[in-house]
């Protein structure tokens, strides 16, 4: 009993986490959070910077 109970909290984290790493890969959500810890101030126009991808492949940018 105590083991399923400890997988389902498991279960959870982890979807929690995933829900992290989603919103985390959302450029409206870095900029919060670079707003939010100071690293860009009121104003200040965001430039975010990704490493090219390893395929070689190029990303689109957004919108």
């Amino acid at each position: 009993m105590r083991e399923q109970q400890t997988l389902e909290a498991m279960k959870q984290q982890r979807r929690s986490l995933q829900g992290q790493l989603r919103a985390l890969q959302r450029d409206d959500v870095i900029e919060r959070r670079a707003r939010a810890l100071g690293a860009a101030k009121p104003g200040e126009r965001i430039f975010i910077v990704e490493e090219p991808a390893r395929d070689g492949s190029a990303t689109s940018p957004p919108g």
